[in-house]
């Protein structure tokens, strides 16, 4: 049988193989190269794009990280205990109060900053422009303290962000050193996170499952 199959073909089926492994590369084989040298080059630009950040995060002063991160601790433990104690009215009453003064207060301190910076002359004045930058933060901030509580912590969330916008352009204006909007991210992205895990941590625990809100905040976190 074997012999007939290779009177058949003209060629054994070892050589036929060989032949298609060393003949040229058909325009769906260069294709398929193409494809794979730019998912490398890719993988390539966003390792050179996180050496990038971290070699800037790097350039942050030490104790502004220590201080940075400590100061967000509290955002984070407010936010597990907002959890932990969900089903429990009477500790969630002081503990929710808590997080939202907290929350204000570190969106008001984001202001003094730009204060900090004006009156250090840093990069030079520019009068009403920084001091307009330092005086937003606490606007935003103050009515957040009227709200119900899941209110004021999604106003708080937005800020946060809208201020790490506002902070980056400033750096590009040179009105804060470099380093700062890295800093900035990080610390935004914990106290930010942290009010979103106390909001579908406090509503999971009430319902015991997630709802789909629940699971869309999630994937978008």
């Amino acid at each position: 049988m074997q012999k007939r199959f290779t009177r058949i073909s003209g060629v054994p089926p070892i050589q036929r193989r060989l032949a298609t492994l060393s003949r040229p590369a058909s325009s769906s084989d260069s294709h398929s190269s193409r494809e794979d040298q730019k998912g490398e080059s890719s993988v390539k630009e966003l390792g050179s794009d996180m050496k990038t950040v971290m070699s800037d995060f790097t350039n942050v002063p030490r104790p502004a990280i220590l201080f940075g991160f400590a100061g967000a601790l509290p955002c984070l433990a407010a936010s597990v205990m907002s959890i932990a104690y969900a089903d429990t009215p009477e500790l969630l009453a002081f503990i929710e109060p808590v997080q939202v003064g907290y929350g204000a207060c570190i969106l008001s301190w984001l202001g003094a900053i730009h204060w900090g910076l004006e009156m250090a002359k840093y990069n030079g004045t520019t009068g009403y422009a920084r001091y307009s930058y330092g005086v937003i933060p606490p606007l935003l901030a103050w009515p957040t303290l009227f709200f119900p509580t899941d209110v004021a912590l999604l106003s708080q969330s937005v800020g946060f962000v809208f201020l790490l916008y506002t902070d980056v352009k400033a750096a590009g204006r040179g009105w804060t050193p470099k380093w700062y909007p890295f800093l900035r991210y990080w610390l935004t992205w914990i106290a930010g996170g942290s009010i979103w895990l106390s909001l579908i941590g406090k509503d999971w625990k009430r319902r015991g499952r997630p709802n789909a809100y629940d699971t869309i905040c999630i994937y978008a976190i």
